[in-house]
């Protein structure tokens, strides 16, 4: 089966990159990849880190992409969040199947 790609823009700002280091030990993309695979989703992440997206006061953020449809998370604070950050990727997916 062939992955879907869907590229994930991941805020390394000041605060941002603070709040990815509570979440996670290693980088927010390795963390991001490992609970993609562990969740058996068929996604293959294109990880872009960005400068701040002026959202400081919600980090950690991002914003997945994938055809034309978006998701954005912010208040990513624990790895608990890992749920919700992988509801947007498949909403994200999903909502672009129905817009075609």
């Amino acid at each position: 089966m062939s992955k879907i790609a869907v590229t994930v823009f991941l805020c390394d700002g000041k605060d941002c990159r603070k709040a990815w280091r509570r979440v996670c030990d290693n980088s927010p993309s390795k963390w991001l990849k490992r609970h993609i695979e562990d969740a058996g989703l068929p996604y293959k992440l294109h990880i872009v880190k960005t400068e701040c997206m002026d959202r400081c006061e919600h980090a950690a953020s991002m914003c997945c992409v994938h055809g034309e449809s978006a998701a954005f998370q912010e208040d990513i604070r624990s790895a608990d969040d890992a749920d919700r950050l992988l509801a947007a990727l498949r909403c994200c997916v999903e909502a672009d199947r129905v817009s075609r």
